[in-house]
Formats: C-alpha cells, structure tokens, sequence
C-alpha cells in the first residue's frame, strides 16, 4: 500500500432543477428524556442546501421554493441539489463551461439574501471553451451565483477570494412534475443530528408534512470515569459495544467543499477493544527495531531542522516502513503478525515503495496502524466537539487567541510559524502537550499519521459495525501536523495538508492492537 498525496479535483457538477418546488415540513425533535432537543439540525438528503435548527421548543419548520428568488421568503436562492463549490483557477475571474451550449448566457450574482449585486448576459459563447466572468467576489461572505443558459440553470456558491467554474449537465428551468400524491413511495429522506446522539433518519414520502416527530437516541461512545487502564505507552481503549458518530455534519467547514468526503455522519459500531500508543512512535524505538529485524535498513535523514532526537517522533517515512515496524514489534513480544507479503520494493527506512503481495489480517493480536474509524474514535476521545478539547471550529472565529490550541497540539501558530532556524520550528518531542480524555497525545498536530486501511472515498448514511477501509494504494492519514492551520486538526478531518515541505516530512504512525476475544 503507497501513500498517495491527498489532492482535491473538483469537477464542476450538473445541476438537476428544480423550479418552484415547495418544502412545506414541520415537527419537533425530542431527546431520549422525552425534552426539546434545542439546535437539533435538520436537513433533507436529497436537498442538503437546505437546513434549519430546531428552537428552544424543539420545532423546525421548512417552508421554501427551491430554485424561486421570493421577496415574501426572504428572497434565497435554493439549489434543487447540494451546491458546486467555486475554487481558484487562475485568478482571473469566474470560468464557465456551456458543455455545448450556444447561448445567450445570463449570469447573475446574488447577496445570501437574495439581493442582486451582479448581472451580464453574454449573447454568443466562445465556441469549444469556457467564459471567463471578470469578476473577483469581495472578500465580506459568500454569494450565490446563477447561472442560465438554453434553458437550462444552475446555481452555485462563490467564496471570499475563491474563483471557479460550473459545467452545466442537462438541468432544465421547467417545472418538474409534482410529488406523487397519494403514494407511499419514498421521495427524500429526512436527517437529524445533535451533539451527542445519534443520527437519526426519517423517510418522506412527500414535501409537504405537518406535526413530524422525531426522538433522538443518546451516542454511546466510551465515557471514561477515571484514567484509561495502561501497558507501558498504551493505551486500552473501550470501544466493544460502543458507538459513535462519525464524520462531521457541517458542509463547506473548510469552506471550499475540500471535506465533502467527511460526510454524511454515520454511525459506527465495535465489537471488540483495542490497546492503542498514547504517543507516536518515537525516533529511537523506531530505529531500535528496525536495525534488529531488517538486514537492509537504513535510518532516515532525520534533521535538527525539522526534529531529531530519541523521544521525536519518527518521520520520513513510508506506509510500508510503518508496516514493517509493526511487524518487527509483533515479532519482539511473539505475537502473531498482522502484515504478510511475498517481498519488498525497495529498502526499509529510505520510503520503499511496496510490500508485494501484501495481505492484511486485521483479527491477528500483533501490531498495526489503526483503521480510520479506530483513529478517529480514539481522537474524539468521548467529545462531540470539532477539536478533543472542548470546542468546534468555528469557535476560533470569534477569538483572537489560541492558547486552548497551543496547550494540546503542536500545529502551524507554535511550530512552523517560528520560521525555519528558530527554536519550535518543526516537530516537537511526544508528550509536550496535555492528551485527549482517553489519555492520547498528539493526535492532532504533530504529525500526520498513517492508517492501515485504505481512504473510502465518501462516507454513506448506513451504520457500520467495525468498518474497514478499501485495500488499495492509498492508505488514509489523519491528524493534520505541525505545518497545518486549526482546520486540519479536527478530529474527523480527512484532509492531508504537507504545504510547503514534502510529503514525508510531516506523515508518521502509531500503532494499535486488538485486544483478543473482548
């Protein structure tokens, strides 16, 4: 398995339309104590733009026309699908694909409440390119463009400084034909999430329903009451018969739709414990094996510019130099191995490239790097919040210090921000920072760190019971790292960040071992 740089292409998608299509829902949300759930967030699957919160008495209500610009609804703009995001291409302007289209072409661009700030019409489009819309969006918020061209529209997001394209795919401006009255059918699926519980899904057979009720049920992730039972640097982590919810709920939280592959939030279930490394492993245990188990091995370049010592954790390496530690370390202690392969591509500790015939059991009690949904139920350490230590992201808006930050995670403000040469520059020794409630250091900043299953491309809504990634030749990293800004450090960030340094320098690992018959 190859690590692989975590590189967002964004397509620009087709828009299916959706005029004058009116939601007309309302209900309530309770808790699992029969009491208002207060900010309860509703949304609808096939409809994500859409999202209300219930109030202090646990009502929500929706009441829209997707696709109208309504003066007596607030004057918003709806998509009939989740909106496209718009990302920098060349700094120029906004770009336009008419896939085809002759034209005229009509752009307009609207204020988050419906207020028109922009409009042109092209007559003619360049044939077999995009437009270019000179335009650059004024760095005060989001606005919403629409886009209309042969009878077909589209509408999506402009960011502050964020330039973009959209190709149209056949979506049309005439009006659908209504919902199925009268039928049982299926037509949406309505979702409702609070901090703290679990996700709960409804399905609607129409757009148009009163006095919903919906009861949410408390999460059942692991609440440590005193500290967490240990074995030397690990950890045991209670997780058999635990759930917990993940991903995030929150589209566009970077902003820019980079962490669409963070949603939607499911439910995911263990059926056994697993100890984990409270610390990433370290330079010197790194080394120490490595030289014991591996004839060919050779060190890695590890620097005073960027952290060298025994107790800095080991970077400048490879998924498959991680691989064969755990292995040498399963071996040590005369427990089964969990790697098997036929050979390796290249020479351990100077990043080979390949294990061939690489197998994984992932039931066997030796070492490896935790699957994503261990890692992640790990961090989150029993919080429901955005970052271990109590708060979410957005928090960080509204303040202008970081000293929260800078007590549990050494990340870009206290370590690559020092500039290169000064002291706190690079990655800092394990352990200088206060752990998750599970006892866990580091987890996020520091380093980046491997998992031993494959990146799934896009979470889907149905629970998993000890879920496992696709084996493939991109293993999934987590944590963000010491040259990475706060949004990288949430705990159910999918996103790899190296910017300015190579890959390598900022990826390492911990291990994990499954506790037999929990």
């Amino acid at each position: 398995m190859k690590p692989w740089p975590v590189i967002a292409v964004f397509l620009a998608a087709g828009i299916a339309g959706a005029q004058n299509l009116r939601i007309s829902l309302n209900g309530m949300v309770f808790n699992g104590a029969g009491e208002p759930a207060v900010k309860a967030r509703v949304w609808l699957k096939k409809y994500p733009a859409l999202v209300e919160y219930t109030d202090s008495s646990g009502k929500f209500m929706f009441d829209t026309c997707l696709g109208c610009v309504s003066a007596r609804q607030g004057k918003t703009i709806r998509s009939a699908t989740s909106l496209p995001d718009f990302r920098n291409i060349d700094g120029k302007g906004l770009f336009i694909c008419g896939a085809g289209a002759q034209g005229p072409m009509s752009v307009e661009l609207f204020s988050c409440n419906g207020a028109k700030l922009f409009s042109t019409r092209i007559v003619k489009l360049p044939a077999g390119r995009e437009y270019c819309l000179p335009y650059t969006p004024a760095a005060d918020g989001l606005r919403l463009l629409r886009v209309t061209v042969d009878n077909r529209a589209a509408i999506g997001k402009v960011l502050p400084g964020m330039n973009g394209f959209i190709i149209f795919a056949g979506a049309r401006t005439d009006p659908p034909a209504a919902d199925a009255a009268a039928s049982a059918v299926l037509i949406d699926t309505l979702i409702v999430y609070k901090k703290g519980y679990r996700q709960k899904l409804r399905g609607l057979t129409g757009h148009a329903m009163e006095g919903i009720a919906e009861t949410l049920s408390i999460s059942n992730v692991w609440q440590p009451s005193e500290a967490p039972e240990k074995s030397g640097r690990m950890v045991k982590i209670l997780s058999k018969g635990h759930d917990f919810e993940m991903g995030q709920p929150v589209p566009d939280i970077f902003g820019s739709g980079v962490d669409m592959n963070e949603q939607p939030v499911h439910t995911v279930e263990f059926t056994y414990d697993f100890w984990m490394d409270s610390v990433e492993v370290t330079q010197r245990d790194f080394d120490t094996l490595m030289k014991k188990y591996y004839t060919q091995y050779t060190t890695p370049a590890w620097s005073d510019t960027f952290g060298k010592g025994d107790n800095y954790p080991a970077y400048l390496i490879h998924w498959v130099d991680a691989a064969l530690y755990c292995n040498a370390r399963s071996k040590s202690e005369g427990l089964d191995t969990v790697f098997s392969y036929s050979g390796i591509d290249g020479t351990p500790g100077s990043l080979p490239d390949d294990l061939t015939g690489l197998s994984i059991s992932y039931t066997a009690n030796g070492y490896r790097m935790p699957t994503e949904a261990e890692w992640e139920y790990a961090c989150k350490g029993g919080t429901f919040t955005d970052l271990y230590w109590g708060k979410d992201y957005f928090y960080y808006r509204t303040v202008a210090t970081y000293v929260d930050v800078d007590s549990f995670a050494v990340w870009r403000g206290n370590a690559f921000d020092k500039g290169m040469g000064k002291e706190g520059f690079g990655v800092h020794p394990i352990a200088t920072k206060s752990p998750n409630r599970y006892h866990l250091y580091d987890m996020s900043g520091s380093l980046t760190e491997y998992c031993c299953d494959g990146k799934t491309p896009k979470y889907s809504y149905a629970k998993r019971i000890d879920p496992v990634g696709p084996s493939d030749d991109r293993p999934a990293v987590r944590g963000g790292s010491w040259v990475n800004e706060l949004v990288y450090l949430r705990s159910a960030n999918r996103t790899f960040d190296e910017r300015p340094l190579e890959w390598y320098q900022v990826l390492g690992f911990r291990t994990v071992r499954r506790v037999p018959n929990s």
